[in-house]
């Protein structure tokens, strides 16, 4: 049996229909919620822009971009469908699986020795040659493993505070191949939903070109002691949230956000500066403009 474990760290932010994630990965490995990735090996983060339809793949600690594809439609925070790509919500999302039923297995232990109620769901995948032919029948035997034994569909399927999410542990067969095992131990599950802006955590700077007429700057009717009292970095991510949805393009192409107080004609104003990445390069799924 092959067998692989990394931490994992998700972040979900519906308003702005982002989700960001942190993990160690293998070579060509089949991660729950993502799907298949071949960026190498080692730690990344992947963020999922269903604003643009765009996926960004990073480095751990999103310095150095690996790469930038469209939302792939079979990942398993897609919300089933063949029109434009929606992000799948909380409960369905918590699951982590397309077209799965999970019943309750029982009672176990992880290897950490914590309790746990443990939940378990089989799905089928055809693999195919060059010509999409059938060849073989993927099998994968995914578990979700919970801390909590008074686990019910009412109240542990959404993203606050009573739900821990332990593990998910998959099993993988394939006709003529090993057995291959994944852990996914889970650091923590943020639902930043009306809450605060990810961006600070999960920023995709990196995977953007900055051109000559990507800059661009307001003025506001407010004052630096004003933003001040709301958080310099809250106020700038706010902003920059807001003049996205009139632009009708995705927050997560603002980049180097920044206010400065300036002098026009003796008066002083409030302007904030933004930097707008180009991802024209890649034609995103859902992207609009």
């Amino acid at each position: 049996m092959i067998y692989r474990h990394c931490l994992f760290q998700v972040v979900y932010d519906k308003v702005n229909k982002v989700i960001g994630y942190s993990l160690d990965v293998a070579q060509n490995t089949d991660e729950p919620f993502i799907g298949n990735l071949s960026v190498g090996t080692g730690h990344i983060r992947v963020v999922h822009d269903f604003g643009s339809g765009i996926e960004y793949v990073l480095s751990g600690k999103g310095d150095h971009c690996n790469a930038v594809n469209p939302l792939p439609r079979s990942g398993g925070d897609v919300a089933p469908g063949t029109g434009r790509l929606e992000m799948k919500n909380a409960t369905d999302f918590m699951l982590g699986c397309n077209s799965s039923e999970f019943v309750y297995l029982g009672q176990r232990t992880t290897d950490a020795g914590l309790p746990a109620d443990v939940f378990i769901s089989k799905a089928l995948t055809n693999v195919t040659d060059k010509e999409q032919k059938v060849i073989s029948v993927k099998t994968t035997v995914t578990e979700l493993w919970y801390s909590l034994s008074d686990w019910t569909i009412e109240n542990r399927l959404s993203l606050d505070k009573t739900v821990t999410l332990l593990e998910i542990r998959q099993y993988h067969y394939t006709e003529n191949a090993p057995v291959s095992r994944t852990v996914q131990k889970i650091q923590s599950i943020v639902d930043y939903t009306g809450r605060s802006t990810p961006w600070s955590h999960f920023t995709v700077a990196s995977c953007l070109k900055l051109v000559d007429d990507s800059y661009l700057f307001m003025l506001i009717k407010t004052t630096l002691a004003e933003i001040t009292a709301v958080g310099l970095n809250n106020f700038q991510d706010g902003l920059a949230e807001h003049v996205a949805k009139i632009a009708n393009v995705s927050a997560l192409r603002f980049v180097g956000n920044f206010v400065k107080e300036i002098k026009i004609d003796s008066d002083t104003h409030i302007a904030a500066f933004f930097n707008l990445g180009d991802v024209s390069a890649v034609s995103g799924a859902n992207e609009t403009s």
